[in-house]
């Protein structure tokens, strides 16, 4: 595989896959972009043609080409593999031959989508004149361009049709139990899907990797039905409706999460193409990531018999470590949920939805409201309540956004802020004693943001970066000298290494490179002067002092050398 990922990225060139997505423009040896992870007036996104990577300093994403597509498309490593190796007119077989796992997993997935795509074109063949199309039709009121757009289909209530005709297209039993497309008795082989109105679920590259079903008849149950996990499809990680709207999120700059299939299609006859649904399991924590990488605004839209409260903090919680403080949408309306809303008001349903979102409430709040109706205003009641608040509170990153909501708590309360917040802190002290391994709340800034000082200076010293930019600089050949002197006292870390120059790992050079990105990028801010202060003051001489201070009470360093060192480090200062 290795060679295969090499091929991707000494053929394909990262600027020219760049300028597919993005407006870029040059600056300096580089180009510049605003960046499409997150809204900016500044550009941060920076590509880097001579080193083929590229890095967003607003969010922190960095990589080569792969990564770049991996992100930009949402999808896998091997999908992104396939894509670029289009892009390139890169023959993939040729270098999976040699490597039987992957190529089995290539092959499966690839098997696994052959075969969707097989049923998926079936299922809307058998669409028309069927109980599904008289169902969308008449009670969901769906239009022929709307059936087309989500590709709705309809599979007959057989036990063995489909699979008569998946085996005349020379597919197996076996296959059919690993697609999820079929389940097996003592007996016999039946087909899973039956009597249903088919929703094909689909990837960011146009795939369908999994089917939602739902039944005809009362009668029938389960109502819901979806494919099971396959190598192909994890409900845990996919969101339906995603690849029609991730477009129409950059513009709309928000997000809606509803419950089922048929609301996602509602809201984008109203005009409000941005909804996605979870396929019949909880929210997770895979949801939530990949809701942020379009928008922080997420609304959530549930029916009249909404979520259970426990279930609805949970969800909560998990947004809420990830920065993401969800809305909630209400149908004030006597409707069961939003596609009723749409289907009832028709011709005035976008002003409808646009009125609900514009009132949508803060979820923290609404919980609160919800509990404080269940509350007989006893003490003890009074106790729980703050309690499960607290939780939520902890749950967040952001000081200011606590703060916020401990006044709000003290305003509804009726309790001082400065004892709730002490109530609060008490809480917090009492919850890491009793989950010792877990995290504490305040993370820490991720790597990407904070690289360590060692990193600063080595990426300054790889290939002369330093020399490139500060050629003019008096200052600089004294004080790579003093640095090259100081590694001695520094062990193996990067800066040593790099001083030494010793042989890098794959991982360190990544470090460097993306480091010497920021650092650029930074750096054609400055007027030239401002350039100069900036490099040797704040990213030398601070860390250079730390050093200086940890070699001269270094006990291994004889008299002599410090007097040398000393030498050295005023021909520096002067």
């Amino acid at each position: 595989m290795s060679a295969l990922t090499d091929a991707v990225k000494n053929w394909v060139d990262i600027v020219d896959v760049a300028s597919r997505y993005l407006t870029l423009r040059r600056s300096w040896s580089n180009f510049v972009a605003l960046s499409p992870f997150k809204k900016e007036r500044t550009p941060s996104f920076v590509v880097s043609p001579q080193k083929q990577i590229f890095k967003c300093f607003s969010t922190g994403i960095g990589g080569n080409v792969i990564t770049l597509v991996m992100e930009l498309e949402k999808i896998d490593f091997m999908d992104a593999i396939k894509m670029l190796a289009e892009i390139g007119n890169i023959q993939i077989e040729q270098y999976l031959e040699n490597y039987s796992y992957d190529k089995e997993y290539w092959v499966k997935k690839e098997w696994i989508k052959r075969m969707n795509r097989i049923v998926y074109e079936w299922a809307m063949k058998k669409f028309p004149w069927s109980e599904a199309e008289k169902y969308v039709k008449q009670k969901r009121k769906l239009t022929d361009d709307m059936i087309q757009q989500y590709s709705l289909g309809y599979l007959p209530d057989s036990y063995n049709d489909l699979l008569h005709y998946l085996v005349k297209h020379w597919f197996t039993e076996e296959d059919m139990l690993v697609a999820g497309l079929a389940k097996k008795n003592d007996k016999w082989l039946f087909s899973f899907f039956r009597h249903r109105l088919i929703f094909p679920i689909w990837d960011h590259m146009g795939n369908v990797i999994a089917f939602g079903a739902r039944s005809l008849s009362e009668e029938q149950q389960p109502k819901y039905l979806n494919t099971p996990d396959t190598a192909l499809y994890d409900k845990s990680k996919v969101l339906y409706g995603i690849n029609y709207v991730k477009k129409n999120i950059k513009d709309f700059q928000k997000l809606i999460v509803v419950e089922w299939y048929m609301d996602v299609i509602a809201l984008s006859v109203a005009w409000f193409p941005i909804a996605v649904a979870t396929c019949w399991t909880s929210l997770t924590k895979q949801h939530v990531q990949q809701m942020q990488r379009y928008t922080n605004d997420v609304l959530f839209l549930f029916d009249n018999d909404e979520a259970g409260l426990q279930a609805t903090i949970r969800w909560l919680k998990l947004a809420y470590s990830r920065d993401v403080f969800p809305r909630m949408m209400t149908i004030v309306w006597d409707a069961k949920d939003i596609d009723d809303v749409v289907r009832q008001k028709w011709e005035n349903a976008h002003n409808a939805i646009a009125a609900m979102i514009e009132n949508a409430t803060d979820w923290f709040k609404r919980v609160f409201g919800q509990l404080q109706e269940r509350s007989d205003w006893s003490p003890v009641q009074q106790q729980k309540l703050q309690w499960v608040m607290f939780d939520l509170l902890q749950s967040m990153h952001s000081l200011t956004v606590q703060m916020h909501y401990l006044q709000f708590l003290s305003d509804q309360l009726g309790i001082n802020e400065s004892y709730l917040k002490a109530q609060y802190t008490q809480y917090v002290k009492s919850w890491k004693k009793r989950t010792p391994t877990r995290q504490k709340n305040e993370e820490k800034k991720p790597e990407w943001y904070r690289p360590k000082k060692s990193i600063l200076l080595a990426s300054l010293l790889y290939q002369d970066f330093a020399d490139s930019l500060l050629d003019d600089s008096s200052l600089w050949p004294k004080m790579k000298d003093l640095l090259h002197w100081l590694h001695v006292h520094h062990g193996d870390d990067l800066f040593a290494l790099v001083v030494q120059q010793k042989e890098l790992s794959v991982e360190d050079i990544a470090k460097l490179e993306e480091e010497q990105l920021r650092r650029e990028q930074e750096l054609a801010k400055l007027s030239e002067r401002q350039t100069k202060d900036a490099m040797l003051r704040k990213v030398l001489l601070d860390e250079v002092n730390r050093l200086v201070k940890i070699t001269i009470k270094s006990p291994s360093l004889v008299t002599e050398e410090k007097q040398k060192f000393f030498e050295q480090l005023r021909n520096v200062l002067m």
